[in-house]
């Protein structure tokens, strides 16, 4: 018998619709974004998720670059609004990348600066454009 009312209440909790609370925390760079057609190792694809923290909105960011045979992924990174983007820095082993993200419709600019650890090695800067998927 409880078995079958657990399975009611959880049949009930998902059928409900979403809380406006729920939408409060969506942004424009909220989904998945994708490059149309990205050099090898350069940006590929976005994921931006953004939750609510009381009145304020937290955001996490996953990059991907473009590698071979499978695309590169730099993990899940918070990210900061800073007035109408987010900019998230993603540290790795040779450098750190700095992603500022405006967007724009359907589209996303991203513009990339990589900054490597060895004093010898020049930054790079480069921009694209992401299209949401």
């Amino acid at each position: 018998m409880r078995v079958w009312l657990v399975a009611l209440f959880l049949a009930i909790a998902v059928g409900q619709p979403a809380k406006a609370e729920d939408n409060a925390c969506i942004t424009p760079e909220t989904g998945s974004w994708r490059a149309k057609d990205p050099e090898l190792k350069q940006l590929h694809r976005i994921e931006v998720e953004a939750r609510c923290q009381g009145e304020a909105k937290a955001y996490r960011i996953r990059a991907f670059t473009l590698c071979y045979p499978r695309d590169c992924k730099w993990g899940w990174t918070e990210g900061v609004r800073i007035g109408n983007s987010l900019v998230v820095d993603f540290m790795g082993f040779f450098g750190k990348r700095s992603i500022r993200l405006s967007a724009m419709g359907e589209r996303m600019s991203a513009e990339v600066h990589a900054d490597p650890y060895d004093p010898k090695a020049s930054d790079e800067i480069y921009s694209t454009i992401l299209y949401k998927e």
